[in-house]
């Protein structure tokens, strides 16, 4: 539950940073994989047959057909 709690205000979080400028902080990604890669927004995100792969701009606001939520 804690965990679940954690991971909840972090994404409460990244809203609020997002919406203090939504049109330059919606889609604002930079940083690399463990193993070097540069991370985008076209980066792959396997799902291992839970759900059907995305990219990371499928999650990177709240309210899209992914994940419909508001704070």
């Amino acid at each position: 539950m804690l965990m679940l709690f954690l991971q909840t205000n972090v994404d409460r979080i990244w809203w609020l940073w997002q919406q203090q400028n939504l049109a330059n902080r919606a889609y604002d990604i930079s940083g690399k994989e463990q193993n070097g890669v540069v991370t985008s927004l076209d980066y792959v995100l396997k799902m291992n047959g839970l759900a059907p792969d995305r990219t990371v701009r499928d999650f990177m606001v709240s309210n899209n057909d992914y994940q419909c939520f508001k704070y």
